[in-house]
Formats: C-alpha cells, sequence, structure tokens
C-alpha cells in the first residue's frame, strides 16, 4: 500500500511469493496499490492492477477475477523493464449474467418484525395459546419463515402441566422421528455427494448381515435397496419391541437383521422405523465413523447447529422439554423417549435426535436453498432436488427419499405447495418446508405428555390448524398475493 511509505514487499513476502511462483504457472497477482510491485516478480503469468483498495474496488477485483466483469483497462504508466504506458489485456467475462446466482451465497435466516412480511401476529398467538388451553399439549414453539425473514418465533405454555416452568423459544425437544430426516437421510444424502454409496444398491451389499438367518427371506432381503428403505417400500414392519428380547447393542443389531419382511418389495407404503435403523447402520459402516459423530461433523457443526445433539449434555437439562412419565413414575426428561432409541445407546437412525426450533430452521432454509447455506455447500443442488420429490416406487405414496411430502390432511395444513417436503415426530414436532412460496414451518410440542395416550386426536387437529394459520396470517396481506397451495384444495 502506498500510504505505508513502501512499494515492495518485505524481503520474507517477497521471498514467499517467488517460491511460490516457481511451483506453478497458475499464479495471478493482484495489487490494490502501486502497479511497480511487478518489478520484483517478472515470471508470474498473470498480473492486474486495481490502483485502489476501498472496498468497491475490492469487489470489482473480486468480481474480475471470477469472470464475472470483463477486464478491458490500459496501464496509465509504464513499468520500467516490463511493460510500457497503454499495455493492457482484453479479456471478456466468462459468466452468463443467468449463471451468476450459481455464484451467490444463499439466503441465511434473520429475524424480521412480523409487519415486514404482512403477517398478523396476534393470529397465531391466539392459536398457540387455545391449543394449550383445550390440553393439545403442555407447550410448545413455533416457528414461522417467508424469504429467509423469521417473523414468528416463539415459546408458549410450560414444560409441563404443573404450569411452573414457562417454554422460551431457545427450548429444546426431543425430535422424535425428524431425527429421520434431519439425521439419518441427511447422512445418506452426503455420503452420495462423497459417491460412497449407490442408493440403488442392495442394502446387504454394504451390510451382508442384512440378510438375517432366515434362509426363507434371504432372497427377498438380498433385493432390498437402500432407495427401498428411504422410500418406505422395503416390505419391512414399522415396529418391533427390540429392547424387550435384547440388552445390547450387538443382540439387537442382530435381531433387526433377522426381522422377517411382512410384504413384498414395492407392495404397499409401510412406514418403517426398523428401515431407518438399518439405514443409520449403513451410515456408519460406510463413513467409519459413529453416526452421532459423522452427523455433527459434516451437518450439524458447518450449520452452527450448536443445540442439536443426540444425547444431549447434562448442561443443556433446564432447556430440555420433558416428554412421557414411564410406568415407574419418573419422569423421561433430557433423554430419548423412544425405547429401542434409548436401549441402542441414544444414538439410532429413527429416533434420538434433540434440537431446537432455531437449529431447524437453519437446516430448513439450507434445504430451500437446495444445500447452500450463506457460502457453505452442504449438499449437492441435484442430491437435494432428488431426496425431495416424490420416490414413486408404490402408487399414489406420498414418500419422497427420507423426506414425505403433502397427500390428505396433512400435518402441514391444507395450504402447503405441491412441491413441499417434511416430516413429524411422534413426540409432537413437525417440519415443514415449502419451496414454491419460500415457507418454512416448525411446531415442536411435548404432546406425548403426561403418557403417549394423551396424544388424542385434539393434537391432529391443532398441529393442522396452527401449521395452515401461518399462511392465512401471511395471505391476508397484499405483500404475499397468490400465495400457492396444493392442487387438492385448489380443485376443491
Amino acid at each position: 500500500k502506498e500510504w505505508k511509505d513502501r512499494i515492495f514487499f518485505p524481503d520474507n513476502e517477497t521471498y514467499f511469493v517467488r517460491e511460490l511462483i516457481k511451483k506453478t504457472d497458475r499464479i495471478i497477482l493482484a495489487s490494490l496499490g502501486t502497479p511497480y510491485l511487478l518489478q520484483d516478480f517478472p515470471q508470474v503469468s498473470t498480473y492486474l492492477c486495481a490502483y485502489k483498495d476501498s472496498y468497491l474496488m475490492q469487489s470489482a477485483l473480486a468480481d474480475a477475477l471470477i469472470g464475472l466483469e470483463d477486464i478491458s483497462g490500459h496501464l496509465p504508466i509504464s513499468i520500467p523493464g516490463h511493460y510500457e504506458i497503454g499495455s493492457g489485456i482484453i479479456k471478456e467475462k466468462e459468466i452468463k449474467i443467468k449463471e451468476i446466482s450459481k455464484y451467490k451465497p444463499g439466503t441465511q435466516l434473520k429475524r424480521v418484525l412480523y409487519k415486514k412480511v404482512g403477517s398478523k401476529k396476534s393470529h397465531l398467538q391466539s392459536l398457540m395459546e387455545s391449543a394449550i388451553k383445550d390440553s393439545a399439549w403442555p407447550g410448545g414453539v413455533i416457528l414461522a419463515a417467508k424469504n429467509g425473514n423469521i417473523f414468528y418465533h416463539q415459546g408458549h405454555g410450560f414444560h409441563t402441566y404443573e404450569r411452573k416452568k414457562p417454554v422460551r423459544s431457545s427450548d429444546i425437544f426431543d425430535l422424535a422421528s425428524i431425527t429421520k430426516v434431519i439425521s439419518t437421510t441427511s447422512g445418506i444424502m452426503k455420503l452420495v455427494d462423497q459417491n460412497k454409496i449407490n442408493i440403488d444398491k442392495p442394502v446387504a451389499s454394504y451390510l451382508p448381515a442384512f440378510k438375517g438367518k432366515n434362509k426363507k427371506y434371504k432372497k427377498q432381503k438380498s433385493k432390498i435397496t437402500i432407495r427401498n428403505l428411504l422410500s418406505h417400500s422395503s416390505g419391512l414392519p414399522a415396529f418391533k419391541q427390540y429392547f424387550k428380547t435384547a440388552k445390547t447393542k450387538e443382540l439387537i443389531m442382530e435381531s433387526i437383521y433377522d426381522t422377517e419382511p411382512i410384504r413384498m418389495i414395492g407392495d404397499t407404503t409401510i412406514y418403517s422405523d426398523v428401515g431407518a435403523i438399518i439405514l443409520g447402520e449403513i451410515i456408519e459402516k460406510v463413513s467409519g465413523f459413529p453416526l452421532d459423530v459423522f452427523m455433527d461433523s459434516m451437518v450439524f457443526e458447518p450449520l452452527g447447529m450448536s443445540t442439536t445433539f443426540y444425547n444431549p449434555p447434562k448442561e443443556k437439562l433446564h432447556r430440555i422439554i420433558p416428554t412421557e412419565i414411564d410406568p415407574k413414575g419418573n419422569l423421561i426428561h433430557g433423554y430419548v423417549h423412544d425405547e429401542n432409541a434409548h436401549i441402542l445407546g441414544g444414538v439410532a437412525g429413527h429416533a434420538g435426535l434433540f434440537s431446537t426450533a432455531k437449529d431447524l430452521a437453519i437446516f430448513s432454509q439450507m434445504m430451500l436453498n437446495r444445500g447452500l447455506y450463506g457460502w457453505k455447500r452442504i449438499f449437492k443442488q441435484g442430491t437435494v432436488e432428488l431426496f425431495t420429490r416424490r420416490a414413486n416406487l408404490v402408487p399414489e405414496s406420498s414418500r419422497c427419499l427420507g423426506w414425505d411430502s403433502p397427500s390428505g390432511l396433512s400435518s402441514g395444513g391444507i395450504y402447503l405447495s405441491n412441491a413441499s417436503f417434511g416430516h413429524g415426530g411422534y413426540t409432537g414436532t413437525t417440519l415443514w418446508v415449502d419451496p414454491e412460496n419460500e415457507i418454512i414451518v416448525i411446531l415442536l410440542t411435548n404432546a406425548v405428555h403426561p403418557n403417549r395416550t394423551n396424544k388424542d386426536p385434539k393434537y391432529f387437529d391443532w398441529r393442522q390448524r396452527i401449521h395452515s394459520a401461518v399462511y392465512e396470517s401471511l395471505s391476508i396481506s397484499e405483500k404475499n398475493p397468490g400465495l400457492k397451495v396444493r392442487d387438492r384444495w385448489i380443485n376443491n
């Protein structure tokens, strides 16, 4: 920089750059100050002069380097022994306007006033309070975002029906089966991106023990693919109480591998915890890491999801919403409520993940951005598109790969667009992402409290009403004309 009363680099920096130039001819030396710097590096293949170090000049330089802008300047001076005044190379930009979006960061979430997106806050607030008054759940958190703007994020009610501790927006919930998409499906997506697995290959090619010991079913199980497990079309049963028959993970996994299919492959959709557990095992086998370690390093930590984990640490206990009271009268608090996941050490493909609404919103926005959050690329765009569209392996099935899509009286409400994808969890959790309307809705509750028999039809009714209310609060405003909804509701 000229204002430092120095034209050239210090000796050690000059030596460093010269050594780099010896290694390759693919070095671009750019000067944001004096153009005479080139005199120390005559061997460099490409030299670019910018003259100033202002923010605008830095941005222009960056755009020129990656091909977004033309390079057409000429030297207004001579560089002794190298170039005469007027020297320069004209270089046309190489990236078309339509392609520029590929080189921009993915939308990142920000909190805004509900008025900015034209939402009616009181509508959502009153419905949440009414649901709690109706005993649909003791408490919950709802987060709603549109176009990257979080316009509603609030806790309602209490941790339990004793009403001693109010729910905060930052509280942590047992996600139950939302684990299947945030963790397990994402782990498979990551391995697909890394070319380490092929979802159309048989499961047994990655887990030979999956064929089991029963010769009667070995042939059928040898044909089940990872795609079948992801789309719940494998024919495996929905659930078995493995925790009652075995007490170690090794023995439980033997029982799971020996599980007999109850239907033929592709006959029908059976939403299967068994298949999800096996997917978790595939991730561990192929990656070489425990499921929780792999997911934290590949997805959660890069996204800054600091309150998303299996087996939450004890210091987070005050923020964790309890779920059931078990048959012995113990409150399940801070560990997974699912018995099979619990006996497997709290880390499993079907359940066990804990998180906050904010962390889930970050993940959802990344998926809405087709794998990109800020400058961090988590998944390839094509992989996100593949996993979030209907698998179409079973006629009329709403299942995507891991994810679900709206059908019938969807948990995500009546206004979801056809392109939407989401999932729910047995504890009382739902998450839906709507790409066409750029809307994210996350509802986290502990509807299984005080026990799972408490989860009566009123929970399902209120869940759908609240998800629908997010769209209603937006569509009443001229700021959001023409929200796209599902064909079924348009036709009706």
